[in-house]
C-alpha cells in the first residue's frame, strides 16, 4: 500500500493489518471499525485540514 492515495475512501471495516503503509494518503477518509494491527504507518499523510477546509467552503 506504499504511496497509495486513499483520499475521500470509506475503508469502512477493511483490514490493514501488517500492510506498509509508507507515505500513504489517507485524506479525509472514513475508518469506522478499520483494524490497523501491526501495520507500518511510516510518512502516513492524515487528513490536511487546510485542504479539508477548502473542499468543505460553501459560498454564501
Amino acid at each position: 500500500m506504499q504511496h497509495s492515495d486513499f483520499s475521500h475512501a470509506d475503508l469502512t471495516h477493511a483490514d490493514f493489518s501488517r500492510a506498509s503503509m509508507y507515505r500513504a494518503k489517507l485524506h479525509c477518509i472514513v475508518e469506522k471499525d478499520t483494524r490497523w494491527d501491526g501495520a507500518s504507518l511510516i510518512m502516513l499523510q492524515g487528513t490536511d485540514k487546510d485542504l479539508e477546509e477548502a473542499e468543505n467552503w460553501v459560498h454564501d
